[in-house]
């Protein structure tokens, strides 16, 4: 690199030097004027260079760095040679580099005055207005010179210092579109690839070739400059790009918005907000004191950042009215939000689906929100190429990458505004809670990205949560809260102002100790006592209410003692249902369980549901009556499901042991079991469900995926119970403990009916029915994810083959829907540290099919399932050898897959691949260049691989595609440590040490002298190999002298090899030895160190 200096005498000098000797230095950026008025490198010492326009920018820079105490500077137009290409082309791609390694660079603006007045004096406004119109932001090479130097300083063409990029960095981002990080110094290497190609989209450079090589350092690519090639320059930036795994691959953009807008609306799930939009609004006139709340106000400010404020967090008991007070802080959020700020939230619901309650489902909701109100922001699913084009519809979503990609989504915000509510934080699984709260407050942290972001909790008072910062609203202590429940009574309880009616106001309120639930439940009391005119017993009921929302419940639920049957089979349901019911779901849930018996006996059939008869006005009553007030339907935008109306009453129920006192008989039994296996039972009876009048046997699918959705609607119409009922059987089954004394479901499930049934439900989500009618029960239970139904089967039909199905081993389908559990059964003893690998496999929980020739192992390795398939070997019981006896109709995968084992040091399955049909000297030119495995395993230093593929029967000295052995790889293996260990290892083995390439001719001892592995030459010398053994007339001692390896020299001179003087090159230079005796100067009358006695011995002759 050539440095600019000035003498003292006011000289300009250029001087070369080498990277580790550069001194610090300035650089300049600027835009070319023509050619003719920039200096250039030859005419740099001409004093007619000094006339030209550009000479000013030089004299700037080289003043300014002096001023900076900076001795040196560089200026590109007269610093490097144009006219020498290769000199050019390495200056190209070491631009980046030299802005990135400068102290300091100085942007000379050639457009921009800052001198011009109007008549009232300073015009800021005018050098701004100039600035964000200067042709510098416009050019393709200003971009790296932008964003790679540690410092940029912007200068007027008039010497005026206009401020520095961290001072105008929202300007200049205003102006290029480059987020503020990257101007505040975060690495472009955080942004996508596409979000650095936008930020050179519209710039422009003078050679159509510079568009792609501008942008080299950018996307830290070395491709070498071939001005000529026009626009494919940017063809190749594209391809090297793909090849090297950084862009997602295809360059369609209609594509790429598809894969955008596939992956974007696989993030929302279907009751994402169905907690938010249940809550009830706020009555009128109540929560407006949060609004005045000093830590709100503080939260809510819009003027400077206050990071010990960002977070804030809204704490109360259990029906305090939290969501209520969240839900009216967020509507008026975004009533009254700013154009710059974003508003998100989430509700927790541990009543409702599981997505909505766990942190996996808040993350996806807060990120399709956040990617769905700025159209920019969608870009930075770009960065997701390690999910597949099939797997963008429906991508495995985890916490780790949905947190990246919310930090990412808000580094490019670009000075915005971000606020997120969210509410019933202790709804969601206690071990994720502290992890959650730490993640907001990095996401908080200034720094961590250009916007603000501000955070607003609300959850009880438990469990404990650490938070380093932030404020705390206590319910209980806030006068305004109070209000809003004295407000609320005396809006709701219907007694009117008499002196009587006040007083029963005031215990109320006294009663409900801030709790809003308590209060709600308790006023609909009063309000019936006062519907059916028993005025004088209102005080009376009141009395008898207890305070307190666990006191209370029980209160509602034992009051008349009526109907306890239906009552405990609705808590049931409501509570141990794998997910929440719907209206219709749970009123056939509670007929299949209450039902009367037949007159005469005989087995009980559901009914067809008669909509006009059962209507959904009667559900609804049906709900409350069953439940005693306190289950309700919850409505939403897609189904209507029977929830509690509080989650403390669940709380009460399994937490506090309500349901075992009001049930005596489940003390000290297994209540949850006891449950499940009712529900089961439920699930079973209405398994009978008569559908000949629908369809006599599930037609074939081919041709017909429409129909079925059609029949599926129709039954579910007419069954509303039935899809529930068909996964429940299972489900409630497989929860029961193994203690509880129960029917094994093998002996009472018609498992075909099951199956045909099942079918119906499943089309949609494959183009083949979800199981075979011959299938067994393993393979059904393994699907369903049901370990303890495991234990009622043959361990015999773990391994065996159901074909026609998706997986066709029971332990693959296991593997592929992610069930860890069922997994662990199949593996006994082992599971522990093996499930641990099979469950890290890339493939664990995603679909993936298996050819119907294939075995389980053959699948495992040919989708790089290692972990698994070492399951599949080390697990399979003795003599259940089926899964590896079969041969696949495709032998060309059972190559590979012995290939790959090789490749990636998996010794315990190279037997295993054998026995399934595997050559162990057989290759496939289209994987591993046409290497052997015994090749693949030497080149990759597995010596555990090499030892087994021995021990199977390998031949030690065959050839690969390249006419070499296994021991020329040895030889040739870079690391002289494991070579050594290598070719000690064949050589034990009987490896011919004289073997000679069959294309070449090379001997093993050529490979090791040309490497300079002077261990492995003596080795290969012990164990008899010929020294003076030709390659291309070479011996191995020419080789090791014309790649400069003295000490290999030495040793093949000691061991006997033949020194010939026409052989030597000293009489040619450069044709046999290289000329490296010439290169090292080397003549008879040198005095020689002893390292470098063998050239004395060489040139004497």
């Amino acid at each position: 690199m050539r440095l600019l200096q000035f003498t003292d005498g006011g000289a300009l000098t250029i001087r070369n030097y080498a990277n580790d000797k550069r001194p610090p230095y300035a650089i300049l950026s600027h835009t070319w004027l023509t050619s003719d008025e920039e200096v250039l490198y030859q005419e740099l010492n001409n004093d007619a260079a000094k006339k030209k326009p550009g000479y000013a920018k030089i004299l700037f820079c080289g003043q300014q760095a002096k001023k900076d105490d900076l001795h040196h500077f560089w200026v590109d137009s007269c610093c490097i040679n144009r006219t020498d290409s290769a000199e050019l082309s390495e200056s190209i791609l070491s631009m980046y580099r030299w802005y990135e390694q400068a102290v300091v660079c100085y942007v000379y603006l050639h457009d921009v005055t800052a001198l011009k007045r109007q008549h009232g004096g300073d015009s800021h406004s005018d050098w701004e207005r100039a600035f964000r119109r200067s042709r510098w932001f416009t050019r393709g090479w200003t971009l790296q010179e932008l964003i790679a130097p540690k410092q940029v300083v912007f200068w007027s063409r008039d010497g005026h210092r206009l401020g520095t990029r961290e001072d105008l960095k929202h300007l200049i981002a205003d102006i290029t579109n480059i987020p503020v990080p990257v101007l505040s110094g975060a690495s472009p290497l955080d942004f996508s690839i596409n979000e650095r190609l936008r930020w050179a989209a519209n710039r422009e450079t003078s050679r159509s070739e510079d568009k792609a090589y501008c942008l080299f350092g950018l996307f830290k690519v070395f491709l070498p400059p071939m001005y000529g090639e026009g626009d494919h320059a940017f063809v190749r930036l594209r391809h090297e790009l793909e090849s090297s795994r950084h862009i997602t691959p295809g360059l369609d953009v209609t594509k790429q918005l598809g894969r955008r807008n596939d992956l974007l609306q696989s993030l929302p799930f279907e009751q994402m907000d169905a907690r938010r939009m249940n809550i009830k609004d706020a009555q009128l006139a109540t929560c407006e004191w949060i609004l005045q709340d000093p830590d709100y106000i503080t939260w809510n400010a819009r003027d400077k950042f206050n990071q010990q404020q960002g977070i804030l967090w809204i704490a109360g008991k259990p029906g305090a009215g939290k969501s209520t007070i969240m839900k009216f802080a967020l509507v008026r959020t975004l009533e009254c939000k700013r154009d710059d700020e974003l508003v998100l939230s989430f509700f927790f619901n541990a009543r409702g689906v599981m997505l909505e309650k766990c942190a996996l489902g808040m993350y996806r909701s807060l990120a399709f929100q956040l990617l769905s109100k700025l159209p920019d922001l969608p870009s930075v699913l770009d960065d997701l190429t390690f999910v597949t084009e099939a797997e963008s519809q429906s991508p495995n979503w985890t916490t780790p990458l949905l947190q990246n990609l919310l930090v990412k989504a808000t580094r490019t915000m670009r000075n915005r505004r971000l606020k997120i509510f969210i509410d019933a934080l202790d709804e969601c699984d206690v071990n994720e809670i502290q992890d959650m709260v730490e993640f907001f407050e990095t996401l908080h942290e200034p720094g961590t990205c250009d916007s603000r972001v501000d955070i607003c909790f609300a959850s009880r008072h438990y469990p404990t949560v650490v938070i380093n910062y932030g404020s705390c609203i206590i319910l209980e202590r806030q006068n305004g809260h109070a209000d809003d429940l004295k407000k609320f009574v005396q809006g709701r309880l219907r007694l009117g102002n008499s002196k009587a009616a006040r007083e029963i106001q005031t215990d109320v309120l006294i009663k409900a100790n801030g709790i809003f639930l308590w209060a709600a439940l308790v006023v609909d009391i009063l309000n019936k006592e006062k519907s059916s005119g028993r005025m004088r017993h209102i005080k009376k009921r009141l009395k008898e209410i207890p305070a307190g929302l666990t006191q209370l419940f029980q209160d509602l639920l034992r009051k008349d003692g009526e109907n306890m049957t239906d009552l405990l089979l609705c808590l049931q349901w409501i509570l141990f249902a794998e997910r929440p019911l719907a209206r219709e779901e749970f009123y056939f849930a509670m007929e299949a369980g209450l039902h009367d018996q037949p007159e005469g006996g005989g087995t009980w059939i559901p009914e067809p549901w008669d909509q006009e008869f059962v209507t959904a006005d009667d559900m609804d009553r049906f709900v409350a009556s069953s439940s005693k007030g306190l289950a309700e339907v919850i409505e939403s935008a897609t189904r209507s499901t029977v929830q509690f109306i509080h989650e403390s009453v669940r709380d009460y129920l399994v937490k506090d042991g309500g349901l075992c006192e009001m049930w005596p008989e489940f003390v000290g039994q297994d209540l949850r079991s006891y449950s499940h296996d009712r529900l089961s039972t439920c699930c079973l009876n209405y398994f009978t469900a008569d559908l000949s009048s629908f369809v006599d046997v599930i037609p074939e699918l081919d041709n017909v995926k429409y129909k079925m959705i059609l029949l599926q609607k129709e039954i579910s119409d007419t069954y509303p119970f039935l899809e529930y009922c068909l996964r429940g059987i299972l489900y409630h089954a497989d929860q029961c403990a193994e203690e509880l004394a129960r029917p094994r479901l093998t002996d009472t499930l018609d498992l075909d009916s099951w199956i045909r049934k099942t079918n119906i439900f499943r089309v949609e989500h494959a183009s083949s029915p979800y199981c075979v009618v011959t299938t067994t029960a393993a393979y059904v239970y393994a699907t369903e994810g049901c370990p303890r139904l495991m234990g009622e089967v043959s361990p015999r039909q773990f391994w065996s083959r159901c074909e026609g199905n998706t997986y066709i081993y029971p332990a693959v389908s296991a593997f592929a829907r992610g069930a860890a559990p069922v997994l662990k059964v199949l593996l006994g003893e082992h599971w522990s540290s093996l499930l641990v690998q099979a469950t890290e496999d890339p493939g664990f929980g995603k679909f993936q099919t298996i050819d119907s020739g294939d075995d389980a192992l053959i699948w495992a390795i040919s989708h790089s399932n290692w972990g698994f398939a070492r399951c599949l070997v080390d697990c399979l019981p003795c003599g259940e050898n089926h899964i590896t006896s079969s041969t696949s109709k495709e032998p060309r995968k059972v190559q590979n897959a012995l290939l790959e084992a090789a490749y990636n040091n998996e010794p315990s399955l190279i037997k295993p691949i054998k026995d399934r049909g595997a050559l162990l000297d057989g290759s496939n030119r289209e994987v591993y260049k046409g290497r052997i495995a015994l090749h693949v395993a030497v080149k990759r230093a597995n010596v555990e691989c090499v030892e087994q593929l021995l021990d199977c029967g390998a031949n030690i000295n065959n050839i690969d595609a390249f006419g070499r052995t296994a021991l020329h790889e040895a030889a040739n293996f870079p690391g002289q440590t494991l070579g050594l260990t290598l070719t000690e290892l064949l050589l034990g083995r009987g490896a011919d040490v004289n073997a000679c390439g069959v294309f070449s001719g090379e001997t093993v001892l050529h490979v090791a002298a040309r490497h300079g592995h002077a261990s492995i030459v003596a080795l290969l010398l012990d164990h008899g190999a010929y020294v003076d053994a030709e390659f291309d007339g070479q011996t191995a001692l020419q080789v090791a002298l014309s790649h400069g390896h003295v000490s290999v020299a030495t040793l093949l001179l000691d061991k006997g090899a033949s020194v010939q003087a026409e052989c030597c090159g000293c009489t040619a230079p450069g044709e046999t030895c290289g000329g490296y005796c010439q290169k090292l100067e080397l003549t008879s009358d040198d005095c020689f160190s002893a390292e470098d006695a063998v050239f004395s011995e060489f040139i004497s002759l």
